[in-house]
């Protein structure tokens, strides 16, 4: 009887049943009628006992049990989801770059503390800092020792003390012949990338197009090549004119050029130049007062290229040839930030670098300082200066 009653029931008296039935006791029976019966249990009358059968077609969910359909996102809320996203990752983007020219930075410091340390131990060695060698028509070469009888620019020099001892060897098997064959050493050396010199915020370690590839005079010592590697920092000329000694060497050979009793000459008051031979103790007004090396000025478009500007030149040829604004800086002017388009007489001589706020020179003492492109042009011409009693201390 009591079945016939439970199939009888309307689905309005049906519901009735089922809220005010306690949900528990009912999920409690609705288990042990699960475990036990062959046929489902489906709801229970009020004074609790068991009414069995198959509801109608209005099935009858127990509370807090989800139906077989849910509903999705309506658009606005998809495109506020998206709005917000694109807020966060508007937020974080600067924050990512900040941190990654951070790490640039911090590796662009480590390079030059490298170069400082190793020009401290050569001139601990030599007993004076290295030259910044002939001129662009020569390269490196091991067999004529250091100082100014090295053809060769100051990052040459200092190849050994960068734990680059074998490629500064490769030209010392070379004779005073011009000879393709015994030029080609000095090709090798020329033609291997070297990332102590190269700042990454600038560029990555990689060859780069060398001006005069196609010329039948440069360099002298070297087989032709178009592709070279290539260097972000540059001694410290000084206030004088690089034209003043750097290029007075016109010769045709480098048996010639061996003979020509080369001497610096000109107004020269830096610390590595052409023919220079700076000891430590000749820098009167302090080592920790006089800038040794630093970043030097690229505009942007000639990063990668340095071939076709007309001031291209102080990028075109290399960082292991002698004496060239690509290797040599000046502190008679001030340093700029790179800036894509901006060239003048200036830029190709003077310091300066890719990051925001300001560049890093290496003082006569190997410390990393951080100069700011807003430096008084007095100051920064006087921390350039070797003898020029004057003690300036950097901002």
């Amino acid at each position: 009887m009591g079945q016939g009653l439970g199939l009888a029931l309307s689905s309005r008296r049906w519901r009735a049943v089922v809220s005010e039935f306690p949900a528990s006791r009912l999920e409690s029976i609705l288990h042990e009628g699960e475990a036990s019966a062959p046929g489902p249990v489906v709801a229970a009358d009020r004074t609790g006992s068991i009414i069995t059968g198959a509801p109608g077609p209005e099935a009858v969910v127990a509370p807090g049990r989800t139906g077989p359909h849910r509903a999705g996102f309506t658009l606005v809320e998809l495109l506020v989801v998206i709005a917000i996203i694109g807020m966060l990752v508007g937020l974080l983007l600067p924050a990512v770059q900040q941190a990654r020219e951070a790490a640039r930075q911090l590796s662009c410091g480590n390079n030059l503390r490298q170069i400082g340390l190793a020009s401290l131990s050569f001139s601990s060695q030599h007993t004076h800092f290295p030259s910044a060698g002939w001129s662009y028509k020569f390269a490196g070469d091991a067999t004529m020792g250091v100082g100014k009888s090295q053809p060769g620019g100051w990052a040459y020099s200092l190849l050994p003390y960068l734990e680059q001892d074998a490629l500064y060897q490769l030209g010392g098997t070379r004779s005073d012949t011009t000879e393709s064959g015994n030029k080609s050493y000095a090709e090798q050396a020329i033609q291997v990338p070297l990332s102590v010199f190269i700042c990454p915020s600038r560029r990555t370690v990689k060859l780069y197009p060398k001006r005069y590839a196609n010329s039948n005079v440069y360099p002298i010592n070297c087989t032709l090549v178009s592709m070279t590697s290539k260097g972000d920092y540059a001694s410290n000329y000084g206030t004088g004119n690089l034209g003043d000694n750097a290029y007075r060497l016109n010769v045709e050979s480098y048996r010639e050029a061996k003979s020509a009793n080369y001497t610096a000459t000109g107004n020269n008051t830096g610390v590595i130049y052409a023919g220079s031979e700076i000891a430590p103790e000749k820098i009167y007004d302090g080592t920790s007062n006089t800038f040794l090396l630093g970043e030097k000025y690229l505009s942007p478009e000639n990063y990668d290229g340095g071939t076709d500007s007309v001031y291209c030149h102080s990028d075109d040829n290399g960082i292991l040839f002698g004496t060239d604004p690509d290797t040599c800086r000046m502190t008679s002017v001030r340093p700029y930030a790179d800036r894509q388009g901006f060239m003048n007489n200036e830029t190709p001589v003077n310091f300066g670098g890719p990051h925001p706020g300001g560049l890093r020179m290496v003082m006569a003492d190997g410390s990393v300082h951080s100069v700011s492109f807003s430096v008084d042009g007095t100051i920064f011409q006087a921390l350039g200066t070797r003898e020029g009693n004057e003690a300036y201390l950097l901002p």
